[in-house]
């Protein structure tokens, strides 16, 4: 059943794949300033007894995500806010679980709960915990958005997918959202959901409620990720944001031509 679920949570991000998204191999300067390294931490479960084995089949951590290089405030504003993703994910959608200052405490707290958890349940089938992530850099020509995806899986029915996409201007380092492109808010978002309907395959006349999705008083709203391609925008529903588990991550792309957007290159 676990390598059931993790093979699912692997279709799912393999599914969410940006066109023109490319994995970043060894290390690619964007600029003269901004160069990203790679930074790759394994450890399996100490349950596994197979050499052969990998973090999907026995459980227990896997990250590979990307870093930008030097010491500059560039790459330290940038750093910081990709971390910031995969330490939350770590400490799992308890919002009182504790605030870590790296991925190394969160990663020792993560293993440290999983041997307190199979101590407790020995017998669970549930005891190899396991933490999968991965980014990937899209680049354009003076921002860069890192598509980051986690999955964790800590017991329970099935485990939990998170995709986030910080995107960053490369000469600064600082935050780059839709509305920094967008100079019609409202058309935006009109082409947005638009965008969701056809998606998702409802036509104009379909509720939101009939379909499934969580939309209160049938009002389309804009997810909390928007990702910045070299081609549009890529709106990332996460699980339980507006539809149930079953529903998984929900991807939507939003082409530039799609309505007026100030292009990213000149800003």
């Amino acid at each position: 059943m676990l390598r059931e679920l993790h093979h699912s949570a692997l279709v799912i991000i393999a599914l969410a794949v940006v066109a023109g998204c490319n994995s970043h191999e060894a290390t690619t300067p964007l600029d003269r300033t901004l160069t990203f390294r790679d930074s790759t931490l394994t450890v399996m479960a100490d349950t596994c007894t197979d050499s052969s084995c990998i973090v999907e089949d026995c459980g227990g951590i896997s990250i590979d995500r990307v870093i930008v290089q030097g010491d500059s405030a560039v790459a330290s504003r940038i750093n910081t806010v990709l971390a910031s993703t995969y330490l939350a994910a770590l400490g799992g959608p308890n919002p009182d679980a504790p605030q870590f200052a790296s991925i190394g405490e969160a990663v020792s707290m993560f293993l440290s709960q999983q041997a307190a958890f199979r101590k407790e349940m020995p017998e669970s089938a549930s005891g190899d915990w396991t933490f999968m992530a991965r980014d990937s850099v899209v680049r354009l020509d003076s921002i860069v958005c890192v598509r980051q995806l986690a999955y964790s899986f800590t017991g329970g029915a099935h485990g939990n997918t998170v995709v986030a996409m910080p995107a960053f201007r490369a000469a600064t380092g600082e935050r780059v959202t839709w509305r920094d492109l967008t100079t019609d808010t409202n058309a935006f978002i009109a082409a947005a959901e638009r965008a969701f309907r056809r998606t998702t395959q409802m036509s104009t006349r379909d509720t939101y409620a009939k379909a499934g999705f969580w939309f209160e008083n049938e009002r389309f709203t804009l997810p909390n990720v928007i990702g910045i391609t070299p081609t549009g925008y890529v709106l990332m529903y996460n699980q339980y944001e507006v539809a149930p588990y079953s529903y998984g991550v929900i991807e939507v792309r939003l082409p530039f031509d799609s309505l007026t957007t100030t292009q990213p290159s000149s800003k």
